[in-house]
């Protein structure tokens, strides 16, 4: 003998709306116009210098054997590396651990550094960046 039968029970969930497409558009398209407008007035980053082809240090990290890997990229960087700007310089310190793997070293990352630092001397706030965290965000203003 079979039991009584339960009802089946629908279980509605609302989700929020989506903010409407304008908005979000309008919304990224600021945040990347004012990214484009802030690296525009870092110093070291309006000038383009030539013979700087961070393509070519990932590809010599990214095809030398291991063993040569560490010295393969330092040469580049001491040789080449004066000819950056400060944009690819900061690619190059930003993607150097991923491209070299274990012949990524702290001597290497000092070199870099002290490239990304001369090309930021006139930017004291940029260099303290470098070093530091920054300033935890402010608790919101108390509710009234």
């Amino acid at each position: 003998m079979a039991g009584p039968e339960l009802p089946m029970l629908k279980t509605w969930v609302r989700f929020p709306s989506p903010a409407p497409v304008p908005a979000v558009v309008a919304l990224v398209m600021g945040l990347a116009l004012s990214a484009d407008v802030a690296l525009a007035q870092l110093p070291g980053m309006e000038e383009e210098k030539p013979n700087c082809l961070v393509s070519e240090f990932r590809a010599l990290a990214l095809s030398s054997i291991e063993i040569k890997r560490a010295e393969a990229a330092k040469s580049w960087i001491l040789n080449t590396g004066k000819n950056c700007s400060l944009d690819r310089l900061l690619i190059l310190r930003n993607n150097r651990n991923q491209w070299l793997g274990h012949a990524d070293s702290a001597e290497l990352a000092g070199e870099i550094d002290k490239l990304i630092e001369l090309a930021a001397k006139d930017s004291p706030g940029l260099v303290r960046g470098l070093y530091t965290s920054p300033d935890p965000p402010k608790p919101p203003a108390p509710a009234q």
